[in-house]
Formats: structure tokens, C-alpha cells, sequence
């Protein structure tokens, strides 16, 4: 379908993205635990990194919102990630990408991970995932599967520059 033609633009822009770090791969709740911090508060400790490799930090984003967090709980965790990045970069002199930018990111790797739940796991994910999914390939081809992967690379990088 339009997902599996769009899937090279996809992974092409997210490989552009700005946004590039050492990602997880597997960023469910499962590969988590807490441990007590200094001030006694819960400190999260990740684990498990089979997958890791370089990405956009986004797609450990979208798989862990996709699985582990609801629509609402999204929105505030992403504000928080953002916010707590925002303050590390700029401590080490660099500029974090703007709420926006998070976002535009967020969705291409919600895409991609919808697209790889689809084909390697068998639809698993949610309705709503699904929805954003489909507003952004519409915003890519109008609602109309577009003539080959290649007019789906053109219009990403039309819609969403890097």
C-alpha cells in the first residue's frame, strides 16, 4: 500500500534528520528499570541493547510512545523530553531543535514505526497511530497512492525539508 511506497522516503528523511544519536531500538517499558535516585526519587535505567545503533532519536520516541503511553500521556512526556533536552544541549553550548522540529520528527518515526509493526509484527500498534499515519501520508500524495517510491521521495522532501 501508500505506507510500503513511502517507506524509503521515510527512512531517507529520518536518516537526514537533524536529530541523530546512539538509539535503543527496543524502547518499551520492558527494557526499563527504576532504581532509587540521590534525592530518593526513581532514576530510570535502561537496558537490553541489542538493536542500538545511530538514529533519530525519535524513533526510540515513537516505539516507546506507540507501545508504552496513551494519547495524552504522549503530548506531556514529549514536553517534558523536550524541555530536559533542551536544557542539556544548551549547558553544552548547543541549540536544541525547537518543539516543532520534535514533532515533525516524531511523526516520520511514528510512520516508520507503524510501517515496521506492520510487515515484521503483524499490525501491532494502535488506531491512533494509524490516523497520524494516514495524515501524513496524505500530506504526502493527497490521499492517492502516488506512481512509485521514487515521486514519494520527492514529495517528503517537498513537505518535510530538512
Amino acid at each position: 500500500g501508500r505506507l510500503r511506497l513511502a517507506a524509503r522516503a521515510i527512512d531517507l528523511r529520518l536518516k537526514a534528520d537533524p536529530m541523530q544519536s546512539v538509539c535503543h531500538g527496543d524502547a518499551k517499558g520492558a527494557n526499563i528499570v527504576y532504581a532509587t535516585g540521590e534525592g530518593g526519587g526513581a532514576v530510570p535505567l535502561v537496558y537490553d541493547f541489542q538493536y542500538c545503533g545511530k538514529a533519530a532519536v525519535t524513533k526510540d520516541l515513537a516505539y516507546f510512545f506507540n507501545v508504552e503511553a496513551s494519547a495524552s500521556q504522549e503530548e506531556e512526556l514529549l514536553m517534558i523530553y523536550h524541555r530536559e533536552l533542551s536544557c542539556l544541549l544548551e549547558a553544552q553550548g548547543d541549540r536544541p531543535p525547537t518543539l516543532a522540529a520534535l514533532q515533525t520528527s516524531l511523526e516520520l518515526a511514528l510512520a516508520d514505526w507503524r510501517r515496521f509493526s506492520e510487515v515484521g509484527l503483524g499490525g501491532w500498534g494502535d488506531g491512533s497511530a494509524n490516523r497520524r499515519v494516514q495524515k501524513l501520508l496524505d500530506r504526502l500524495d493527497g490521499g492517492r497512492p502516488l506512481a512509485s517510491e521514487q515521486a514519494y521521495i520527492e514529495a517528503m522532501q517537498r513537505e518535510y525539508p530538512v
